[in-house]
């Protein structure tokens, strides 16, 4: 179980939460995106490593998941369109860092998509 959940989003089959210190995802992850570094599905909450601090947002697609961290973007699942950003089509099973094409502040980037 997840106390002090203070973030939620849900994607296509898969669903992610953000404590105060952690970031959790489950379900689908045929595609990568609970961000695990594999596509094993997970029916529990499982924990995301890979990313420098909590996210203050989250919000996941059919086959991916974003999240913020400070002023850092983060990606990672499905990528067939380019909507990870990270300039690529290839699937990420776990985070990766947004820079190509933000401003200065990511966070006014986000606010604004």
């Amino acid at each position: 179980m997840i106390s002090g959940v203070r973030l939620i989003a849900g994607g296509g089959n898969h669903t992610c939460a953000a404590t105060a210190s952690e970031l959790f995802c489950w379900g689908d992850n045929a595609e990568g995106q609970l961000g695990l570094g594999t596509t094993t599905n997970h029916q529990t909450p499982q924990r995301v490593t890979g990313l420098p601090g909590p996210p203050t947002q989250i919000v996941a697609g059919a086959t991916h998941t974003c999240a913020q961290v400070g002023l850092q973007l983060f990606c990672w699942g499905g990528n067939v369109s380019g909507q990870l950003g990270d300039g690529s089509t290839t699937r990420r099973a776990s985070p990766v860092e947004i820079t190509a094409g933000l401003a200065n502040d990511p966070a006014d980037e986000i606010g604004r998509a």
